[in-house]
């Protein structure tokens, strides 16, 4: 049984790892092809007319390459894949064609059809987080997948003080990254953790997903807008490459803290909210500055936020395919606040009043939600203490019987739980021998049986 508990423990790490690799590698693939993308246009057209294009358009239509991808996979998995290798090989043709063209018009038209790609790529991604990845490890698969392709892109920033993006030798990066992700999509059967995609949701669960959509898309107004409240002189005591590392560490973090607990990574999201009208109150200088970092440290908290609540959310419900709309919420969102920056530029009293009236809005609806997602959620951690607790006392079980206890029915294995606890394997057999002998079970199954028995 050790050795079954074993191979079992190594295959889900396996199958951890390589979601966190599929996550980063198609991050960095889409990330590196809208930057070039965007560095082209630059040439093109002003900032202005640029930032309409790359950060309203193009984030809508990533949004709708995520709806598209939802609603033709809504039936089941077996079109993702296929959906997947098509969203790559697009990405790639319009990328090359959006750096060779000498003209506005075809840089805009084959980047947006670029972007639509790209939202249909994100969209298989957050589809396998939902549906290969445990709740316990979702947010840090994500998080370190985010912030380990936010690192390459960085390290890929240094090279030529970011010439490769300007160049068209950034599509060999891009090739190779396709043809990488094209053969982890298609090596194996994944190994899937839940069952199919059930047919139809139920309407409670249909209002909270609305519900949320609405919150999230609102938090990205409020937050492209806060983005914009800073100063120019800001970014004379802010080092832009160091906002890279520090946004990278973020999402690794709230990876961490999210998965530990999800409602202390949902209280961090919303900080996010107030963090730029701090900036804003203070008018620059370094101490808007040292906030502004801290700002984008936290940001890391959103960006996973938004992407686990819809992933649990369509885990629960058995629907994967709606995993990726919580990142499809946050372009929107994001598409609509660069639109009111841009359209109230020249005037920013109006511009911090209607941030302001949806932080409002934004703040009443997670409070609303959080009451529906967390409240209960704490109440039946509760009572699962309260019942491990009367277990324990009428088996006699220790308290380091009781923790290794937990794990199990977490369905770790002697090595994960060793690890877990620091202790040795042995230690860890020992103990669950002495389990099994109280509780009168022969194997895990029938602990677990008996503990289900005594619910």
């Amino acid at each position: 049984m050790a050795e079954c508990d074993k191979v079992t423990g190594m295959k889900r790490n396996a199958a951890l790892i390589k979601n966190l690799i599929l996550i980063c590698l198609c991050f960095f693939l889409t990330s590196t092809g809208w930057l070039s993308w965007e560095y082209h246009l630059l040439d093109q057209l002003d900032a202005g007319a640029t930032d309409i294009v790359t950060m309203v358009a193009g984030y809508l239509l990533q949004a709708a390459g995520i709806g598209i991808f939802s609603i033709i996979t809504f039936r089941g998995r077996s079109s993702a894949k296929m959906l997947m290798a098509a969203a790559l090989v697009i990405h790639l043709l319009c990328h090359s064609l959006a750096l060779a063209s000498p003209a506005a018009a075809g840089t805009i038209t084959a980047g947006l059809c670029m972007n639509l790609a790209c939202g249909v790529i994100a969209g298989y991604y957050l589809y396998r987080l939902a549906e290969a990845v445990p709740d316990n490890r979702k947010a840090i698969v994500f998080g370190s997948g985010y912030g380990l392709s936010t690192f390459a892109s960085w390290l890929v920033s240094r090279i030529g003080a970011g010439a490769l993006y300007y160049s068209r030798g950034v599509l060999i990066i891009c090739a190779a990254l396709t043809v990488v992700i094209l053969f982890m999509v298609f090596h194996k059967a994944e190994v899937q953790t839940a069952g199919e995609n059930a047919s139809e949701i139920k309407p409670a669960d249909a209002r909270l997903i609305l519900t949320v959509f609405l919150m999230i898309l609102i938090f990205g107004i409020v937050n492209s807008c806060g983005f914009a409240f800073s100063s120019a002189d800001i970014w004379d005591t802010v080092n832009v490459e160091l906002v890279r590392i520090v946004y990278a560490v973020g999402l690794v973090i709230a990876g961490i803290l999210t998965d530990k607990n999800r409602k202390y990574g949902a209280i961090c999201a919303v900080a996010t909210l107030l963090l730029p009208f701090l900036v804003f109150s203070l008018k620059g200088g370094v101490a808007a500055g040292t906030i502004w970092l801290i700002n984008y440290f936290i940001f890391g908290f959103y960006a996973v936020y938004r992407v686990i609540v819809f992933s649990d959310l369509s885990a629960s419900a058995g629907m994967y395919c709606l995993s990726g709309l919580g990142l499809a919420a946050g372009r929107i969102g994001e598409a609509a606040g660069e639109a009111i920056c841009l359209g109230f530029s020249s005037s920013p009293v109006v511009l911090t009043g209607i941030a302001a009236a949806l932080f409002v809005i934004a703040i009443f609806m997670f409070f609303k939600i959080y009451q529906q997602l967390y409240i209960p959620r704490a109440n039946a951690a509760a009572d699962e203490r309260e019942r491990l607790y009367q277990f324990a006392l009428s088996h006699d079980l220790t308290a380091r019987e009781q923790d290794i206890f937990k794990l199990i029915m977490e369905n770790k294995t002697n090595g994960e739980i060793a690890a877990a606890l620091s202790i040795s394997e042995n230690t860890v057999k020992f103990h669950v021998r002495n389990i099994l002998q109280k509780t009168g079970s022969r194997n895990r199954g029938e602990l677990i049986a008996v503990w289900h028995s005594q619910g």
